[in-house]
Order: C-alpha cells, then sequence, then structure tokens
C-alpha cells in the first residue's frame, strides 16, 4: 500500500512569492470576506496561459464537490509598502531597462 502526501495549501501570495510570472491553475480552499480567493492547492503551473488550459477543462469537467471554485492567474510577487517596496519598483524597472537595450 502506498501512502499520498495530502496536497500542500498555499496561500496566493506564497504562490505569488514561489511561481513569479507563471500561470497557476488552483482549486480553491479559502475565500475573504469578498468572496476573492485567499488560498489553495495548485492543480497545474505553466508559462503561458495555454500551458494550463488542458488542467482547467479537467477540472471543470470533473469537478472536486467540496471545492470553493477554481482560480487562473498570473502569479506575481506583492509590493510592500514604504522603502522596501519602492526599492522592488526601481530594481524591476533598471532590470525591464537592461533587457531593451540587450533586444536592440
Amino acid at each position: 500500500m502506498t501512502e499520498h502526501a495530502a496536497p500542500q495549501v498555499l496561500t496566493v501570495d506564497e504562490v505569488g512569492e514561489r511561481y513569479t510570472n507563471k500561470w497557476i491553475l488552483m482549486e480553491v480552499t479559502e475565500r475573504d470576506e469578498r468572496d476573492a480567493p485567499v488560498a489553495g492547492v495548485i492543480l497545474a503551473i505553466g508559462r503561458k496561459e495555454a500551458d494550463i488550459h488542458e488542467a482547467t477543462m479537467k477540472a471543470l469537467k470533473e469537478p472536486n464537490l467540496q471545492s470553493k471554485g477554481y482560480y487562473t492567474f498570473r502569479a506575481y510577487r506583492r509590493v510592500p509598502p514604504g522603502p522596501e517596496g519602492f526599492a522592488m519598483i526601481e530594481e524591476t524597472i533598471l532590470r525591464n531597462a537592461r533587457r531593451g537595450i540587450r533586444k536592440r
């Protein structure tokens, strides 16, 4: 008999930190007071939205009735307020500028 580990529940913010700029299909396990997804189990990860399409269609055809829905999104890191957030934004602007120069 083989044992399977329980799927790991992650918050949307944790997913953003781990999988920045990836497309995610998440089975929602928790929602906030505005009904927005807060946490769930990742069902698929892709570089492009099309990469998770098949998994999305499968989830919709064979839904988990205990689920609180499904959520597809492009993961991103949250920008904190104050100096730390400002530094993150500056770093991103510089990185994008460097990429633009290399492409010329």
